[in-house]
């Protein structure tokens, strides 16, 4: 899921990201934290050359494993379902 929807999550971090300061996208596996940072990368070149001027958009990748087999990170998966 997250290497097949890599644009759609980066541009919506980008979207967030003129309304706040700072945006981090946390990514579970290393592998797709680098395919996310390249995108980034990608786009913050793109708009740095259409605005000069205007300050880019902080958007960072981080990977953050979660073992979901681990009672505490359970318990916060948990916590997020609908």
């Amino acid at each position: 899921m997250y290497r097949d929807r890599c644009d759609e999550w980066v541009l919506r971090a980008f979207g967030t990201a003129w309304m706040f300061d700072r945006v981090m996208l946390a990514v579970p596996e290393e592998a797709y934290a680098s395919i996310y940072a390249n995108r980034v990368e990608q786009l913050c070149r793109s708009i740095g050359k259409i605005r000069r001027s205007a300050r880019l958009p902080s958007v960072e990748v981080r990977h953050v494993y979660v073992d979901p087999l681990d009672p505490k990170d359970s318990a916060a998966l948990a916590r997020l379902a609908p």
